[in-house]
């Protein structure tokens, strides 16, 4: 569902919102730190795979992928950010 087409490494903005993740880890990512799990709430967005993109499709140059790349990036951050404000 996620991806617009797999062959090109391009996907859709679809945010995956997980509610009440427990996290054992601390912010260093040390197991067992913490006395007990702390409850946060993710987001998941997709990144465009530049190694896909390039690879199948050798006519785009590399500065092509990364404006496109970096043009969907902040898409993604911008979607995502809207999405919080809709929903606080």
């Amino acid at each position: 569902m996620n991806r617009a087409d797999p062959k090109d490494g391009l996907y859709h903005d679809t945010l995956i919102y997980s509610p009440v993740v427990p996290v054992f880890r601390d912010d260093k990512g040390e197991l067992g730190v913490l006395d007990e799990p702390i409850s946060v709430d993710f987001v998941t967005c997709p990144a465009v795979n530049k190694g896909v993109v390039t690879r199948r499709n050798p006519e785009v140059t590399a500065d092509k992928v990364n404006e496109v790349g970096n043009k969907l990036t902040v898409d993604a951050i911008r979607n995502t950010l809207l999405s919080f404000c809709r929903n606080i």
